[in-house]
């Protein structure tokens, strides 16, 4: 099957349990704690459920350019720029999310930002929520609460559209 060109970018922490390990620490959350383990970039194509390409040599210094480091093996190797990358926030900097926008290709991106405090406090304070009603017999949240607007990030050149969910099940 041909990929969509489509791609879920997520860092993979496997943990490492010997004391003489000469590998980083890196943040884990089932643990929910910083341990010394391998950090893995997993690209998956989500039409397919395939992986489209795997990392396993990350350090803290390079963590932040893997994105674009995928993109360009996407371009050398199929010929053309991938069409969405979805990642979380701690994926990649801003300052690189600006090559997505400026690029000739113009490659879209989902960005998932962090549930910080400021961001939580901006969501209590907003009244003008709009409810969408999600079908799925399933469900137990049946109606949520949306916003859709555009906003300015900092060290990003340009706006975004941002989209927050609320009253679907999970606390924060």
């Amino acid at each position: 099957q041909i990929e969509s060109g489509d791609f879920n970018l997520d860092f993979k922490v496997m943990n490492h349990w010997f004391d003489s390990s000469v590998l980083e620490k890196n943040w884990s959350t089932r643990d929910e704690k910083s341990i010394k383990s391998v950090l893995a970039l997993i690209v998956e194509d989500p039409s397919t459920g395939y992986l489209s390409y795997t990392n396993a040599n990350l350090k803290h210094k390079n963590q932040a350019d893997v994105v674009i480091e995928f993109v360009d093996f996407w371009k050398n190797g199929r010929g053309m720029a991938p069409k969405m990358l979805i990642f979380d926030s701690k994926l990649t900097t801003y300052e690189n999310l600006n090559q997505f926008n400026q690029g000739p290709e113009q490659i879209k991106f989902l960005h998932r930002s962090r549930r910080g405090k400021n961001l939580i406090d901006k969501v209590e304070k907003v009244s003008s929520w709009q409810s969408i009603r999600i079908e799925g017999k399933n469900r137990i949240h049946k109606t949520i609460k949306a916003i859709d607007k555009t906003c300015k990030i900092r060290k990003y050149q340009g706006k975004l559209r941002q989209i927050i969910l609320t009253a679907h099940g999970h606390l924060k």
